[in-house]
């Protein structure tokens, strides 16, 4: 008989079991030989792809839990359902951990680690920002209205996490400098609309100005629009509270 390869699937791959013995001869011919490596290379590259597909989903299902706090405080408004005191207090040590933290360590792991000390630094400052901004908030849902004091801490995480999977690529020292600027606006005094329909704390000429930059980045990179988004949103809020200074306007 002829020499030949069984190829068997082992559940993450095709694998080679050479049978050349079974047969009598010593050595398959060179086009028999390819093909199997061609083969083996289908059943690997497979394999990496499949691991791809169960990291993005695992990934994916972190995501669906760290929101489920949040999904369900909604629900319970809506509802008309009180959570209490203790349940305000958990959902914002849910928010530290889902939108502070993790976040912190996704942006230094992905491109602040070559500033060494200063980048775990920024990144950690992000994070200190983020459990200000809570904090804030806790005290004062009974004093503001019509609009967030200070970006929220979702918003800001989600800054970070749109930029890591837009495609661009900010130099270490940039995107340092982009992070602080989050870490400190969610701990301000700039204002960004709640979309709740009670009020709006937006002038239409900062919101034009934000709205074309944004277009213009679009054009550029369409496939970035989730981060494209975002950067709107933050550049809105800013530059609306620079212009609200420089008129002597407030609302």
């Amino acid at each position: 008989g002829e020499d030949f390869v069984s190829r068997i699937f082992d559940g993450g791959g095709f694998v080679a079991v050479d049978m050349s013995g079974v047969g009598g001869n010593d050595a398959l011919d060179g086009g028999q030989r390819r093909r199997d490596d061609h083969e083996i290379c289908l059943g690997r590259a497979g394999n990496e792809f499949d691991q791809g597909v169960l990291r993005r989903n695992q990934l994916f299902d972190d995501r669906l839990g760290a929101a489920a706090p949040d999904v369900l405080a909604v629900a319970r408004e809506a509802l008309g359902v009180g959570g209490g005191d203790f349940g305000k207090e958990m959902d914002s040590l849910c928010d530290m951990c889902s939108f502070g933290v993790a976040p912190a360590i996704m942006i230094y792991m992905y491109g602040l680690q070559e500033l060494g000390l200063a980048g775990q630094v920024i990144a950690a400052l992000f994070a200190v920002g983020g459990c200000l901004r809570l904090a804030r908030f806790n005290c004062n849902t009974g004093v503001v209205h019509g609009y967030f004091q200070g970006m929220p801490i979702p918003a800001g995480a989600c800054f970070l996490a749109t930029y890591v999977v837009s495609g661009y690529q900010f130099a270490p020292a940039v995107l340092a400098a982009v992070t602080l600027v989050i870490a400190c606006i969610m701990y301000s005094e700039v204002k960004f609309p709640d979309f709740k329909g009670k009020g709006n704390p937006m002038y239409r000429l900062p919101v034009i100005i934000a709205v074309i930059i944004g277009a213009v980045m679009l054009y550029e990179r369409p496939g970035a629009w989730p981060f494209v988004a975002m950067f709107t949103y933050t550049l809105a809020g800013i530059v609306n509270h620079v212009y609200r200074a420089l008129t002597g306007k407030n609302k």
